[in-house]
């Protein structure tokens, strides 16, 4: 969508769903389905793996 049109587009909407707190409660239920609140926790920790099982294999290449 080009920037020109998005605000053209995107205002209706915002609007029609400030008057619709049924699907606005729809669209909050589906958004915390699939919310990851420990993200970049669960990310952190998979680079720290990583790392650590490329340091192991230098190590054991040296």
């Amino acid at each position: 969508v080009d920037d020109r049109e998005l605000s053209q587009r995107l205002t209706p909407l915002l609007l029609a769903l400030l008057e619709q707190p049924e699907q606005r409660q729809q669209m909050e239920a589906a958004l915390a389905q699939l919310a990851m609140p420990q993200a970049a926790r669960a990310i952190a920790d998979a680079l720290s793996t990583l790392v650590q099982a490329q340091q192991e294999r230098s190590r054991k290449s040296s």
